[in-house]
């Protein structure tokens, strides 16, 4: 009865200090935030983060990601092992400060302004701290035995240099755990009075060195092996990093070249002299036509944008042209086909059309490209024209014109015989002769002149005639 009672009371004691524990830690939280140690804290971090400067070099990864493990360390550090030395310069305020308290308190600055000085470079700061470790670790052992912190100490500058991404630096941390536990064996065989060092049984302290040297190597080769792991998918990651940077360096400079590439097809398309017009291949709906269009045309381009294939080719026209696409989808490239396209307000223009299917933006569409022929077809009408024209010159001058003059050709030579020899003005009737074989001379060469100009056009008009 009397051992229940000792234990209800040992659990409540307990659950008391675990309250209290909370009640204080809530407290203290409430204190922090009204006395705005919040901003005093980022102070802090800013100052350690502008002391410890971490590496830039892009190409030393593992060197970073040390620079980080020292510098949170010691950015926690710093605080926290203020708080475990007032905790035990508290409880030690009783009993008088003992060698622990003194050397803590030492080796804790020593530590603190190692880390935080400037001059000192970072490798160095990095050996003064984990040496502060040791020394810690060594004076918990001679100090307090094997039931003290010193193990736990040691353990935390193995598991320090493990982080440090190299191999040889957990081998030296385990070589000066194994040798400081060599030291304390030595003090135990030679019996040196040296703190609680009397006291430890050889064969336990043996039995503790080579557990905690087992544990020591499997937490180092623990840590080592997930820090490679997590060093080989960072640098993977890098990389693949690197890969996807040139890719998309690669593909925007491609996009660069294809943008350039579609604009110039663009301004070719809209700046060609021939007409440009691309309907869909299902609805026959216009998609896209150019400004030569347009002023062929007539229709702007929203107009256009809401008319069909059928609306600028009379039906037989249309039905003509579909079955042809229907043969060959390049047919028109080859030889360009005459149609008789409607405009705006029903205006008739002849065209020649050819054609090629085309994809426009996954969509398969057909290119038709107009050559508006109705200006040759005016002027070739005109030519026709005056070739008729000409020729009915030429028929004149050869039938029309000659036929009177050789009339008068032939009553002059007649008058010139009836009254020649009787008259005594000769000289009239020899130039009247004359002047009437000049003039035959010239409608001669008039007329030769006329059949080689329309031989040298050889116009259909005149083939036929």
């Amino acid at each position: 009865m009397l051992t229940f009672t000792s234990c209800r009371n040992k659990a409540f004691f307990i659950k008391f200090i675990v309250k209290t524990i909370c009640q204080i830690i809530i407290i203290l939280l409430q204190i922090i935030d009204d006395m705005g140690l919040k901003q005093l804290w980022s102070n802090y971090k800013r100052y350690v983060e502008n002391v410890i400067v971490i590496s830039s070099d892009p190409g030393s990864e593992s060197h970073i990601n040390s620079d980080k493990v020292f510098l949170n360390a010691i950015t926690f550090g710093i605080p926290l092992g203020l708080f475990v030395i007032i905790i035990c310069l508290a409880l030690n305020f009783s009993n008088g400060y003992s060698v622990e308290s003194i050397s803590g308190i030492f080796l804790y600055l020593f530590a603190a302004i190692s880390a935080l000085v400037p001059s000192l470079k970072l490798p160095l700061r990095k050996f003064l701290v984990s040496f502060t470790l040791v020394i810690i670790a060594i004076i918990s052992l001679l100090y307090l035995g094997t039931g003290g912190s010193g193990f736990t100490y040691l353990l935390l500058f193995s598991v320090f240099y493990a982080l440090q991404l190299h191999n040889k630096f957990i081998y030296f941390a385990i070589y000066i755990n194994v040798i400081v536990c060599l030291l304390i064996s030595l003090l135990i065989i030679f019996h040196l009075p040296i703190g609680v060092v009397n006291s430890l049984n050889l064969r336990a302290w043996l039995a503790h060195s080579v557990n905690f040297i087992f544990l020591n190597i499997l937490v180092a080769v623990m840590v080592r092996q997930t820090i490679k792991s997590l060093d080989s998918t960072i640098q993977t990651k890098i990389l693949l990093s690197r890969e996807l940077n040139e890719q998309i360096s690669h593909k925007a400079v491609l996009n660069t070249s294809l943008n350039a590439t579609e604009d110039r097809y663009k301004k070719l398309f809209q700046m060609s002299p021939c007409a440009q017009l691309i309907f869909d291949n299902e609805t026959k709906q216009f998609i896209k036509i150019n400004q030569a269009a347009s002023m062929i045309y007539g229709y702007t381009e929203e107009e256009f944008l809401t008319l069909s294939l059928a609306d600028v080719l009379s039906p037989t026209d249309h039905l003509d042209l579909l079955s042809k696409m229907s043969v060959d989808d390049v047919l028109g490239l080859n030889a360009p086909l005459p149609y008789k396209n409607r405009g705006k307000g029903n205006a008739i223009i002849d065209v020649e059309m050819s054609w090629s299917e085309i994809d426009m933006d996954g969509q398969r569409a057909t290119l038709l490209i107009v050559n508006n022929v109705s200006l040759q077809f005016a002027q070739f009408n005109t030519i026709s024209r005056r070739n008729s024209s000409l020729k009915k010159i030429v028929h004149m001058q050869s039938h029309s014109i000659r036929m009177p003059l050789t009339k008068v050709m032939a009553l002059t030579e007649l008058i010139k015989e009836e009254f020649y020899a009787e008259t005594n003005d000769r000289q009239l009737f020899d130039y009247l002769s004359k002047s009437t074989k000049e003039l035959d001379l010239i409608i001669h060469e008039v007329i030769k002149e006329s059949e080689l100009i329309l031989k040298d056009l050889d116009t259909p008009l005149l083939a036929s005639e």
